[in-house]
């Protein structure tokens, strides 16, 4: 693989990246009946009024957005959306 090659392949995952972030974010204001300009990648979930239903609810429309299985955990393991997305850079 060239370098230029190389550097497209990462340009295009941060784009990706990026985008399921926002995803995520307006999922969750959906969920929490939030505006999703609020919601704060670095704040955790529970502080905008994430409870257990919502987070399996959310979880289920990651797994099904990317076709990957996660725990039923995922949030209450990982808190802040900074945090799921670190966790699910490697499963995109």
């Amino acid at each position: 693989m060239s370098e230029k090659t190389g550097a497209i392949e990462v340009a295009a995952k941060s784009a990706s990246i990026t985008e399921m972030e926002n995803w995520l974010i307006n999922r969750v204001a959906e969920h929490l009946s939030m505006d999703s300009e609020k919601i704060s990648i670095h704040e955790e979930l529970v502080l905008y009024g994430l409870d257990s239903m919502s987070a399996i609810m959310i979880s289920g429309d990651i797994e099904e957005k990317l076709n990957v299985e996660l725990p039923s955990t995922t949030l209450w393991d990982y808190p802040t959306i900074h945090d799921i997305m670190l966790f699910l850079k490697d499963k995109m």
